[in-house]
């Protein structure tokens, strides 16, 4: 049975059901920022109008079923796990007949060949070079941007490295030089005016090795997904450094510890330092470690370490793994591949994600997990939600403790075991409330869902700072035909903001609008979720339209 958009009636009986009418205007404010087809929003200043974008020409993320602004290679947390659709879906990513560009393998192609893959870019016009990297955090109010800045001056990846780099003060100051993989993350500015730095740094020198550079000069087309899933996430160590940008230098550096570190191969250890807060006196870092209890791969298991710092030194205080109330991947839980933190508060909150092994419900999902840095636990607020087997996967945590994120969109419920991609949209989480929120519901009013002559679908989220405000990337479509057909799409970032947030962060009911569309089926498909599927469906993957478009599959009976 199709499915439409609210009408008026049927917007005005359902909110004469919970006693109030729907609103005339939406909830959120929709502002286009950029609409380039491959660039997506990635990081705000947590108090300024500042914010960095990523550019990402080569569509793998859809097949790992990853978001983009998690394509990074240093880490593995999606896609160590490998292709978990049918068979012949898997199989036309790697087919270097069908269309080179956008396919999964391009991506490793372009790194043999040196190509650009990803870059970053500030509202302000300061551009990184198309081979740099991310710029993880921008700080306060953007003056401290931090990353991994590679430096390939032969443009060969047997001498290709990755730096630790932070911009202060106009100036792009290298953390440290050693000649692996290093990268920073985070950032926290402390009373004395300095910068607690997190972020990983190198233990193995690939420029005196053959480990990094056959992952790449052996590449092979038809024959690279061992590599892919080794070469990957690099060796490295967590590290924090105390940085004074009044000198623009180091003052201290802290290596922190690796969980379960002597059965690591030191070549696949991979760890990063993704948040620092400071919560009743005591300093947290939140990030991952690595674990080789499960599989022929190192994994990623959430790791958060305690320490002091005081009078410009450090003080190592201890390294927890998995929270309380979250089972660890690895010898003791089978069901988890891995699990990682993504980003803490100072209200005493931590964000992280877990990846499914095994499936749960037709999927192998992401779950969504808090920690409470008060009672040391852990739980799963948002499982089987929006419904049984549904991804959730948080992305960042604001000081207002309002979590961001990117679910399974609720009518999106086909297999995807030995099936197709679900289609994906942005979400909205009270920590406090406990309410779940799609962010399409909060962008319609009673009467219609046209935004300035322009209709919009939220499929991928970036980030939230501490004034509400969210970078996010849409679908645009120019009329409401082509948005209810799913037909004719741009893909734009945009910024959501909202001035009708409550007093505790709360949105009001009224403001929750619904917009269902009609559903697309794929006639080959036999609706249990196997079968090989038909090579013009592949192809359309193949171009990157399963993206562009957001095809879905027919719901199970």
């Amino acid at each position: 049975m199709k499915k439409h958009k609210l009408t008026i009636l049927a917007s005005i009986l359902a909110s004469l059901s919970t006693g109030v009418f729907a609103a005339d205007k939406p909830f959120f404010t929709i502002t286009e920022i950029s609409d380039n087809p491959d660039e997506y929003g990635f990081k705000l200043a947590q108090k300024a109008d500042i914010y960095s974008n990523q550019i990402q020409p080569y569509d793998w993320w859809s097949y790992y079923d990853s978001i983009p602004t998690e394509v990074d290679l240093s880490e593995r947390h999606i896609y160590s796990v490998g292709c978990i659709y049918d068979s012949a879906v898997c199989n036309s990513f790697y087919d270097p007949d069908v269309v080179d560009d956008n396919m999964s393998h391009s991506f490793y192609k372009a790194l043999h060949n040196n190509e650009s893959y990803k870059s970053s870019t500030l509202s302000y016009g300061d551009t990184l070079d198309l081979f740099g990297g991310i710029r993880r955090d921008l700080g306060t109010d953007g003056t401290s941007m931090i990353t991994g800045y590679v430096y390939n001056p032969d443009r060969s990846f047997g001498t290709g490295v990755s730096y630790p780099v932070v911009w202060s003060n106009g100036k792009k100051v290298v953390l440290e030089q050693k000649k692996g993989y290093g990268l920073a993350s985070s950032s926290l500015l402390i009373d004395d005016g300095s910068y607690l730095i997190g972020g990983a740094s190198s233990e193995t020198d690939f420029t005196d090795s053959s480990y990094y550079s056959n992952c790449y000069t052996e590449y092979d087309e038809h024959t690279f997904f061992g590599n892919m899933r080794n070469c990957a996430g690099y060796s490295n160590e967590p590290v924090l450094w105390a940085f004074d940008p009044s000198s623009n230098a180091v003052t201290k550096k802290q290596v922190l510890k690796h969980y379960n570190r002597a059965d690591l191969d030191d070549k696949m250890n991979m760890a990063d330092i993704k948040s620092i807060v400071k919560y009743n006196d005591q300093y947290f870092a939140f990030g991952f470690s690595a674990t080789k209890d499960l599989g022929w791969d190192s994994i990623s298991i959430a790791s958060y370490w305690t320490f002091n710092y005081e009078d410009g030194e450090f003080t190592y205080v201890s390294q927890a793994i998995n929270p309380d109330g979250i089972d660890r991947p690895g010898k003791d839980d089978d069901h988890y591949g891995a699990t990682w933190f993504v980003e803490a508060n100072d209200q005493g909150y931590a964000i992280g994600n877990i990846r499914y092994t095994t499936p749960d419900h037709l999927a192998y999902p992401v779950k969504m997990f808090i920690f409470d840095l008060e009672t040391r636990k852990g739980r799963l607020p948002l499982d089987n939600v929006p419904f049984k087997g549904a991804t959730n996967r948080a992305v960042a945590i604001n000081n207002n403790n309002l979590v961001v994120g990117v679910s399974d969109q609720k009518d999106s419920q086909s297999a995807t075991v030995n099936g197709m991609p679900r289609e994906h949209e942005g979400f909205l989480y009270n920590i406090k409330t406990d309410r779940f929120y799609s962010i399409n519901d909060l962008i319609c009013s009673s009467e219609t869902c046209e935004i300035n002559g322009k209709y919009y679908y939220v499929y991928n989220i970036g980030d939230i700072n501490d004034d509400n405000t969210i970078i996010a990337n849409a679908y645009r479509y120019d009329s409401q035909e082509d948005w209810s057909k799913y037909r004719n799409a741009q893909n734009v970032t945009i910024t959501l903001t909202s001035d009708k947030f409550t007093d505790d962060f709360a949105i009001p009911s009224e403001y929750v609008v619904g917009y269902n569309r009609a559903e697309i089926t794929y006639g080959e498909e036999s609706g249990g979720g196997g079968g090989s599927g038909s090579f013009d469906l592949l192809s359309l993957l193949g171009l990157g339209t399963l993206t562009a478009l957001r095809f879905r599959k027919k719901k199970l009976k």
